[in-house]
């Protein structure tokens, strides 16, 4: 069965850096959850569709990321392929099109990244860390820039299934995707100059001790750019739901802009900055047909849209750029 593309391993070339001998050995362990019976019908799908070898296309990277014309694949497969992208569903970062069909997630993540390029170091030729990359638009989007590599990591074996469809006609071997979390940051040490972490902080049992494990794979030097929900108030404290958060379970820990900032410093990093501050809206996060879920307008209270169905602040989302000191 023909899941991936073929591609050599683009860390093996960090081989005698990282500790690469435990990465494959957690990849052969995330392959039988790869293959359980509730991914039996996706790849099932994924077998049907062409093979790697006549599915490679051009990519172009503007605010819908363009994968593929749609002349690329006959009409019989791309029939094939909305069943795949159905089967997938939710899809919560995008948007994009892939061979001529819409891929509308839940989130315009193209909004957030308008928010944040400008405050990204040059790119170009670095080697770049997207914590919670999820299907990886980002990595995407970052791809434009001709970096040397881009490791997204995510433990969600969905999202694996969603990046490898779209790495499928992208076939773009600078980009690696592992089924790893926050905390696994250290299996490559200090081999980053820039790591990005977004929408993933406030989902950390202890948010400070995080912020220090990033720094284990960052260069000295090396740029963080974090994004977060936030209070939408001043001082410096985060607010603690005892149980949910917008409907949310795992939510642990959500600051103010100020107490970010006092997180980061206290975490040792340098030259922090706030970039971007904005209140989320329904043009950036909606259900949409690929993700036809509650979102954002179910997680307020109707009678009062500044407060979350709990009754806490709305969400606002805040990003930060920040430095690992020399």
């Amino acid at each position: 069965m023909t899941i991936r593309w073929e591609r050599e391993d683009s860390l093996q070339e960090y081989a005698d850096r990282i500790f690469y001998d435990q990465i494959v050995s957690r990849r052969r362990e995330q392959e039988a959850l790869l293959d359980r019976e509730h991914w039996h019908r996706v790849r099932g799908l994924l077998e049907r569709l062409p093979e790697p070898a006549a599915c490679k296309a051009s990519v172009s990277y503007d605010d819908c990321l363009q994968i593929a014309e749609e002349n690329r694949i006959s009409d019989e497969d791309r029939a094939l392929l909305y069943e795949v992208l159905e089967a997938m569903l939710p899809w919560r970062k995008g948007p994009f099109t892939l061979a001529g069909e819409e891929v509308d997630a839940e989130w315009r993540s193209d909004i957030k990244w308008n928010r944040i390029v400008s405050a990204l170091d040059q790119t170009a030729g670095k080697r770049i860390l997207d914590i919670g990359c999820n299907n990886g638009y980002y990595m995407l989007k970052l791809a434009a820039s001709n970096p040397r590599l881009v490791v997204g990591i995510d433990p969600s074996e969905r999202c694996w299934y969603q990046f490898e469809l779209l790495q499928r006609f992208v076939q773009d071997k600078r980009l690696v995707y592992e089924l790893l979390g926050v905390d696994d940051v250290s299996l490559f040490p200090k081999l980053f100059d820039v790591v990005l972490c977004m929408g993933v902080i406030y989902h950390h049992r202890n948010p400070l001790q995080m912020l220090k494990t990033i720094q284990d794979c960052m260069i000295p030097g090396g740029q963080l750019l974090l994004e977060s929900l936030v209070v939408p108030e001043e001082g410096s404290y985060a607010l603690c739901p005892p149980d949910r958060y917008a409907k949310m379970r795992n939510v642990y820990f959500i600051p103010t802009t100020d107490c970010m900032r006092v997180w980061l410093e206290r975490s040792g990093y340098a030259d922090v900055a706030l970039v971007s501050y904005e209140e989320v809206t329904e043009e950036e996060q909606r259900s949409t047909r690929l993700a036809p879920y509650w979102s954002l307008k179910d997680y307020l209270d109707p009678e009062d849209p500044t407060r979350t169905i709990e009754g806490y602040a709305a969400p606002y989302r805040a990003a930060f750029s920040a430095r690992k000191r020399r």
